[in-house]
């Protein structure tokens, strides 16, 4: 007798900065991914489409692609969700029966514009579910993938300071070349001109910055976001004007109008270059929208399985725990009158308490990372499982054939804990300082489990006094839950946050994000 249930795969695709993404772009794809069982082999991706109507207007579409070169059709039952910010699924569109060959794609429709999908998951990351049924395969898990993608960028600052600006009509100004980023930009130019598009008097000219880039490897284009605050004597910012660009391929196309809309007496007074010995000082971002950061992540280790892996590691406490976790997923194929149940709730605890002391123990460890002057024998496979940052260098050690010594960008006691926690899922004596240290290793190897946890904890310790170093790390890791709670706290406190201290060191590091803040306040209170 056969035993399972139908065959079904669940694909979970997180896209983070939706916002960035369509600035640039008419579509999002999900990384490629594929299944022995469920899928045949055939590999399949997700397309978030998009356009300048569909954001303020129509609806975006999801599509169901399939890649592969496998001739034939394949039979599957596809159900598309949005999973929201409190976890529950809200179902796209609605089930779609597809028999698909090479080439061929499903579509959802979302039922939201851009702007609504935005401001319904507040930030700039959402989630999809992807759940597909297979009616002709039985299995005995569903297999479960867990997917990123995020739009990589390099950000440019620099201070720009221009001599005798009263003086001048059209001149080339001095630029700080940005020798150390992979994109160079510099000023070509800068002039006075009217622009018919503003509104400013007929005899007033505004600002015309011309700027170029001498990059040799653009291959087709560079997208590139640009801010360019103008400063007062005392350095505050006064002006800040925002412009997008795409540098194209080819030496004639390798120039950006940036226009600052601004008259060159209104300049003159909010900047008062009068006490600067006539010396404008403009403050520039420039960020790049490069690389697409991909990640793909198989969920090995689902909890029945945890359960047989528990027993086995019981039975022989001498075995390698890598091939526990292979024994407890081949002892699960077997007849459903032979499977042992366990209890749910006490088999996990007795697991994590087993891989605890594993590494309190230090037994059969494979790999030493060295933080500082510190030394942590470890187990690959328990590092795998837990960071995909590991697997890759773990992966790639073993290509290279390097040793087995690893040196980690952290100090000791911040590598104690996180370790800690990888093996046993738990905090011990959490503190301000300890927690933002264990937060940059939890992005850094891309943890989610404690990157939520050392939130919560920060979340939990908001004071008039720390708030503002939450929103620096908030804004660091493009973490949209811990802003939203910060301004949660801000908010209702805004006289005292804005007035203190600690604010105005936070505007002066970050303008302008410190002014999507101030705007959001006024706008809540409208």
């Amino acid at each position: 007798m056969s035993f399972g249930v139908q065959g079904s795969f669940k694909f979970t695709w997180v896209l983070e900065d939706m916002y960035t993404w369509f600035a640039h772009r008419d579509f999002v794809r999900s990384p490629f991914f594929t299944s022995e069982k469920v899928l045949k082999k055939t590999s399949w991706c997700i397309y978030l489409h998009g356009s300048k109507e569909s954001m303020r207007e129509g609806s975006l579409c999801l599509n169901l692609s399939r890649r592969d070169s496998i001739p034939g059709k394949i039979k599957l039952y596809v159900s598309m969700f949005l999973v929201m910010p409190d976890d529950t699924l809200q179902m796209v569109d609605k089930q779609m029966k597809c028999v698909c060959e090479s080439g061929e794609r499903v579509q959802f429709n979302l039922g939201y514009s851009f702007h609504t999908l935005r401001e319904l998951f507040y930030g700039d990351k959402i989630k999809i579910l992807c759940e597909i049924v297979n009616p002709s395969t039985l299995v005995i898990l569903p297999e479960q993938f867990t997917a990123r993608t995020r739009l990589g960028t390099e950000i440019i600052n620099c201070l720009w300071k221009i001599q005798s600006f009263l003086s001048f009509a059209a001149f080339n100004s001095p630029f700080p070349l940005t020798h150390d980023a992979s994109h160079r930009l510099e000023i070509k130019g800068i002039s006075w001109e009217r622009n018919a598009l503003l509104s400013l008097p007929s005899a007033d000219e505004c600002l015309n910055i011309k700027i170029g880039t001498v990059d040799e490897n653009i291959e087709s284009s560079a997208h590139v976001e640009g801010e360019i605050s103008l400063l007062n004597a005392e350095k505050e910012i006064v002006l800040s004007i925002d412009s997008k660009h795409i540098f194209l391929s080819g030496s004639d196309k390798k120039s950006w109008n940036f226009v600052i809309p601004f008259s060159r007496k209104d300049i003159v007074e909010a900047c008062d270059v009068h006490r600067t010995n006539e010396e404008l000082s403009l403050l520039c971002k420039f960020t790049f929208y490069t690389t697409v950061n991909e990640s793909l992540e198989y969920t090995i280790l689902p909890r029945s399985c945890r359960n047989m892996a528990s027993k086995s590691a019981a039975r022989n406490p001498e075995s390698n725990f890598s091939a526990v976790l292979v024994k407890g997923f081949r002892n699960l194929n077997v007849d459903g009158d032979k499977r042992d149940h366990v209890e749910e709730e006490k088999l996990p605890k007795n697991l994590i308490e087993d891989i605890t002391d594993l590494y309190r123990r230090e037994n059969y460890c494979d790999v030493v990372l060295k933080a500082g002057t510190q030394s942590f024998p470890s187990h690959k496979t328990i590092l795998c499982a837990r960071s995909p940052v590991f697997k890759d260098m773990f992966d790639e050690d073993l290509r290279k054939r390097k040793s087995e010594e690893v040196f980690i960008d952290l100090d000791a006691d911040t590598m104690r804990q996180f370790l800690l926690f990888l093996y046993s899922e738990n905090l011990d004596n959490l503190q301000w300082e300890s927690a933002k240290k264990l937060l940059h290793a939890a992005n850094k190897f891309q943890v989610e489990s404690l990157q939520t946890k050392c939130c919560s904890f920060l979340k939990s310790q908001f004071c008039l006094s720390n708030v503002c170093e939450a929103l620096s790390i908030a804004y660091m890791y493009q973490d949209y839950d811990l802003r939203r709670e910060c301004e949660k706290f801000i908010f209702p406190n805004a006289s005292e946050v804005f007035s203190s201290t600690e604010w105005k060191v936070f505007a002066l590091k970050n303008p302008s994000f410190s002014s999507d803040i101030i705007k959001r306040y006024f706008s809540l209170k409208k």
